[in-house]
């Protein structure tokens, strides 16, 4: 079985859903985006397995943290006030 196989797929996939539930979804959902351009790009845009790959890669996306912006530097120095421009958080 090479890269392009279906059993090859479905075991990428399965790997996936595994890194989401052990804790490491951020892995998963990286792996889960490669997988589905693979399937879509293999299999074309009708595939059955895309709904799934599409609904394993939703639940990496919500189960991975997200990442604050960096706020360094918008903090005052003691006795020092902020104005409300610095404390917009800009996504």
């Amino acid at each position: 079985m090479g890269p392009e196989h279906l059993h090859t797929l479905g075991t990428r996939m399965g790997l996936a859903r595994w890194r989401t539930a052990a804790g490491e979804p951020a892995r998963a959902a990286t792996e889960l985006t490669e997988l589905l351009a693979d399937e879509e790009e293999l299999l074309g845009p009708n595939q059955p397995a895309l709904p799934a790959t599409r609904a394993a890669l939703a639940d990496a996306l919500d189960a991975a943290p997200r990442t604050p912006p960096d706020l360094r530097g918008s903090r005052a120095a003691p006795g020092q006030r902020v104005s409300n421009e610095s404390r917009a958080v800009k996504w």
